[in-house]
């Protein structure tokens, strides 16, 4: 089972697949908001806590986060920086493996573009192509797009896999603030 993270300082998207032969499975997808009321750094260790209970719930044994980069402010930078160090300690210390992280450029901007056929392969132009090909609503989020993308390059690409498929891929989400 892998857990793929579009991760933000606020909140961000989540989507849980399991490979199966030749394909992956999403299983669930959604939105974990994090309690902004809390400061930035006690928001990344409340983030704790669902970790442990998707890993116990779904027996995650990878977890999958896109790369940071620098075009964002320094601070914004330096608070996700702060979010990926803490994911990837928290996978060294519950035994579940850390992934290299997927790049926006290399996973949305090139790949989805090229292999979707689409015009453009921006964050909303994604978004809004996957609503449409999921049949979403007003619920589905560009977070939970870009983690569900993520999963279906790295099912796709990087594992060879033929498809991603949703097998009752149900959209959940969790809000911290009432954790």
């Amino acid at each position: 089972m892998y857990l793929f993270c579009d991760q933000s300082i606020d909140r961000f998207g989540y989507c849980i697949a399991k490979k199966t032969n030749n394909e992956f499975q999403i299983l669930q997808y959604g939105v974990i908001k994090l309690n902004t009321r809390l400061d930035y750094f006690e928001r990344i260790l409340s983030l704790q806590t669902m970790l442990n209970k998707l890993i116990s719930e779904w027996r995650i044994e990878a977890i999958v986060t896109e790369q940071i980069f620098h075009g964002v402010s320094s601070s914004t930078f330096m608070k996700l920086a702060s979010l990926q160090f803490f994911i990837k300690h928290y996978c060294y210390n519950n035994c579940v493996s850390f992934e290299p992280p997927l790049y926006v450029s290399t996973y949305r901007l090139k790949w989805a573009k090229s292999y979707y056929h689409l015009q453009d392969g921006d964050k909303l132009a994604v978004f809004e192509w996957m609503k449409q090909w999921l049949n979403k609503g007003s619920d589905f989020t560009h977070d939970m797009s870009d983690a569900i993308l993520m999963a279906c390059f790295y099912g796709i690409h990087l594992q060879g896999l033929e498809k991603v498929e949703f097998v009752n891929g149900n959209l959940v989400n969790y809000d911290m603030r009432s954790i």
